[in-house]
């Protein structure tokens, strides 16, 4: 009993900081909300303030304007894979993958997280050989 006891200690406050699949899933969906209500500024909250100043430019009215008439509305977006740097601290580490449909393309967007569940990284559009192929498979 004293050593089940010891591992959930050890263990329990990696566990809980780990990002879910449906971390990821929140997140693209709040995204999908504000892009397709024109919602730059809340878009931009979705950043880590790691980004400082700088995030409040990211997501501006312009922009978002320029890639909706280039890309139209967003439809619609599905969880592909989730690759871990390996460095196993359990936050933070992950890219995730997405299918996302909109009204002129279909692509693979990828984003990461911090451990407060706040964008890192977000690739709108991203491309190698290999994410080709998971977007290929998943037609």
């Amino acid at each position: 009993m004293k050593n089940i006891l010891f591992l959930l200690v050890v263990t329990l406050p990696f566990m809980s900081s780990a990002q879910s699949q449906a971390d990821y899933e929140h997140t693209v969906a709040k995204f999908m909300k504000f892009y397709n209500a024109n919602q730059p500024d809340s878009i931009c909250s979705q950043y880590s303030d790691e980004w400082g100043e700088a995030k409040k430019t990211l997501w501006t009215k312009e922009k978002t304007d320029d890639i909706k008439k280039r890309y139209g509305k967003m439809i619609s977006y599905k969880f592909l894979d989730l690759y871990n740097d390996g460095t196993g601290d359990g936050g933070g580490s992950g890219l995730a993958f997405f299918k996302t449909k909109f009204e002129k393309s279909t692509h693979i967007m990828g984003i990461t997280l911090n451990k407060k569940n706040e964008l890192l990284t977000f690739r709108f559009k991203t491309t190698s050989p290999h994410i080709d192929s998971l977007l290929a498979a998943n037609k």
